[in-house]
């Protein structure tokens, strides 16, 4: 115990700093972040992917559509013409999603 506390002051004694390992980490972390450019860059980025994401999801929201209206297709095509006798209502976003399909 004495032996550590003479230790302590010998290093105290040569060098004031010696315990002040906070404040020192401090100025290593600031002078690297002044240093690396990158880092100064990366505070406004921006997403590199996402948009490739979002298109995958559009891609696979139509492909999905795709097959649920072949699937209504085969179901009509089962029935075989009977309810030809009832009226058909199409809804204005139906045609307008069916004409989205016909200028792709």
């Amino acid at each position: 115990m004495k032996q550590t506390k003479l230790e302590i002051q010998k290093a105290l004694a040569e060098d004031a700093t010696v315990y002040e390992y906070d404040s020192i980490y401090d100025e290593m972390q600031k002078k690297k972040e002044e240093n690396n450019p990158k880092l100064l860059l990366g505070k406004d980025r921006k997403p590199k992917y996402i948009h490739n994401l979002l298109k995958a999801v559009e891609i696979r929201k139509k492909e999905q559509e795709k097959r649920m209206e072949k699937k209504i297709q085969r179901e009509r095509e089962m029935e075989k013409g009977e309810f030809d006798d009832k009226e058909a209502f199409v809804t204005s976003a139906y045609k307008k999603k069916l004409q989205e399909r016909a200028e792709e």
